[in-house]
């Protein structure tokens, strides 16, 4: 199934709650369904672009037959098509300087838009600036503002190339300008929809490439994307939030009692014996995490009051404890089934725990273990329930996702509260993200591969992880120009 919806869900809550528009420090157009090049079905669509065989001079490029790609009127946009679908940039060619989109009227907007700009004037800080207004697009934020078009390269910034659009044209990220920078001879383009509409970039193919085109990369990953100068197939267990305590994810040892499990039943037919139980051992490690995550918004909330904060985080944070009881219940209910007889919790040890109370302690807790591992858990639970082998587990996935997405969401509006109110914690967020990334990450590559069962392997899981963590984290971060 096509996992972009819940990407751009995921995206576009985590955006709103660190007070951002999804096209918040983006070069790309407000309304990217009239120009986008986007990834589909295994080939790049050049939306508003036509193909031709009939210029005069073919573009040089190394792939194998490649042909010119024009624009809607038949004006070259420097790129080819090559033989097997894939997009390369021949030539710096000159491009129609505005973006495109609809001119913006501030009159039109509902009350509380964003309103960046009224006139095109306002819209300065680079070449091809204009005012546009979005009142409605999906995931985008109603208001008016600045978008930037351009005609060459050189109205760009460093690192970046101009792309001619089917109206219009764009910056976008570039490692290489034409195919004659590349020793393979091919400047390829990636695009791919990350949830606020179509990214792009340039960067060298290689004999190091994973792929080409998304029909390359196996099922359940998103697209072929170019990401550090390299095309990859890239795609966005579920964990809870962990108490810790002397630095140690700290859980329940299972018990068989059964007044924790509350799950639909659900079938489990073809499952081999040893599949059956490293299944019922999986749910069981979920269940005892979301378990302690019971604990871990209890002392959540409690440092949250010691902070000073406002009345709706710390209900918010009150409301996630209970969630996290309902999802513990599930996921027993589940193990349960799986195992043949009642899986519950035993008593949770508190030992080491530390109410730790200082602002810096709290934000690098606040990144960490919400930030970054409930969106990821979001995720993670929309994936499995696309994949689910029966409706009841798929109910059972969509209520955990729609549930971590409002604590990721929490997360951002407590890191935005925190960075608001305190000052000088700005210059920690690095540290606490390279840190995040390193825990959430560091994975095995191996291990049984269920997804219909809820399962996902190691590679899998990092796979979708490091999507999440590049398309979604880094993204709000850099827009919300913090680290």
């Amino acid at each position: 199934m096509d996992n972009q919806w819940w990407i751009k869900r995921v995206r576009y809550a985590v955006f709103a709650a660190f007070g951002l528009g999804c096209d918040d420090g983006r070069e790309r157009t407000v309304d990217p369904d009239q120009t986008d090049m986007a990834a589909d079905g295994g080939a790049l669509d050049l939306a508003g672009l036509d193909m031709t065989l009939e210029l005069d001079q073919a573009l040089p490029s190394a792939c194998r037959d490649p042909q010119p790609v024009v624009d809607a009127v038949g004006a070259p946009t420097g790129f080819v098509r090559c033989a097997d679908g894939a997009i390369n940039r021949a030539a710096a060619v000159a491009c129609p300087g505005p973006p495109a989109g609809s001119t913006c009227d501030p009159e039109a907007l509902p009350e509380g838009a964003r309103l960046n700009c009224e006139v095109d004037a306002d819209c300065a800080d680079r070449p091809h600036g204009r005012c546009i207004g979005n009142l409605g697009s999906p995931g985008l934020e109603q208001g008016c503002f600045c978008s930037y078009g351009c005609q060459t390269d050189a109205d760009c910034r460093d690192e970046q190339a101009c792309v001619c659009l089917g109206q219009g044209s764009v910056c976008v990220t570039a490692r290489c300008a034409t195919d004659a920078e590349c020793g393979s001879g091919e400047c390829g383009l990636s695009a791919y929809d990350d949830g606020c509409g179509v990214e792009r970039s340039l960067a060298c193919r290689t004999a190091e490439d994973a792929c080409r085109l998304d029909v390359d990369c196996d099922d359940g990953i998103l697209a072929c994307v170019n990401w550090r100068g390299a095309f990859n197939c890239e795609s966005p267990g579920v964990c809870g939030r962990p108490i810790r305590g002397d630095g140690v994810a700290l859980t329940a040892p299972a018990s068989g009692r059964g007044d924790w499990a509350s799950a639909p039943a659900f079938a489990a037919a073809g499952l081999a014996a040893h599949e059956r139980r490293a299944l019922a051992a999986h749910w069981a490690r979920l269940a005892a995490l979301e378990h302690a995550s019971v604990a871990s918004f209890a002392r959540f909330t409690l440092q949250l009051m010691a902070l000073g904060a406002p009345p709706d985080l710390v209900a918010a944070a009150q409301q996630a404890g209970l969630d996290e009881v309902v999802h513990a219940r599930l996921c027993y209910g589940v193990a349960g089934q799986l195992a043949g007889e009642p899986v519950g919790p035993g008593p949770l040890s508190l030992a080491g725990v530390d109410l730790a109370v200082d602002p810096v302690t709290v934000l690098r807790e606040v990144i960490v273990e919400a930030c970054v591992g409930e969106t990821l858990g979001a995720a993670e639970a929309f994936h499995l329930a696309d994949r689910a082998a029966d409706p009841a587990l798929a109910a059972v996935w969509r209520q955990i996702a729609d549930d971590e997405l409002r604590h990721a969401a929490l997360g951002w509006r407590t890191l935005r509260w925190l960075l608001g109110h305190f000052s000088g914690l700005v210059q920690h967020v690095p540290a606490a993200l390279a840190a995040a990334e390193a825990e959430h990450l560091h994975l095995p590559d191996g291990g049984l591969h269920l997804p219909a069962f809820g399962l996902l392997g190691g590679a899998a899981t990092r796979r979708l992880r490091t999507q999440v963590i590049r398309g979604v984290v880094h993204a709000a971060v850099d827009a919300g120009r913090v680290g």
